[in-house]
């Protein structure tokens, strides 16, 4: 490993992100849209739609506070 910290290299950002100019982003020709979804886990909170995919990527905006390790459990405790 490393003698001391001195050793450490530390990657230095070559690019940086950016607000978005609009809800649509091209992505090798297809749309992906942004939608604001407002309160998930914070506020704000937004998925991708991709339309012709029929497809949103949502993350942990769709548990709605609800535990995601569902397979250890059932309906019974589901509901707690």
């Amino acid at each position: 490993m490393f003698e001391s910290m001195m050793d450490v290299e530390i990657a230095i950002p070559r690019s940086f992100p950016e607000p978005l100019a609009s809800d649509a982003i091209d992505l090798e020709g297809e749309e992906l849209r942004i939608v604001h979804v407002g309160q998930g886990d914070i506020a704000p909170s937004t998925v991708v739609w991709i339309p012709t995919l029929a497809t949103v990527v949502a993350g942990d905006v769709v548990y709605n506070s609800n535990h995601l390790m569902l397979a250890l459990g059932g309906p019974e405790e589901w509901n707690r």
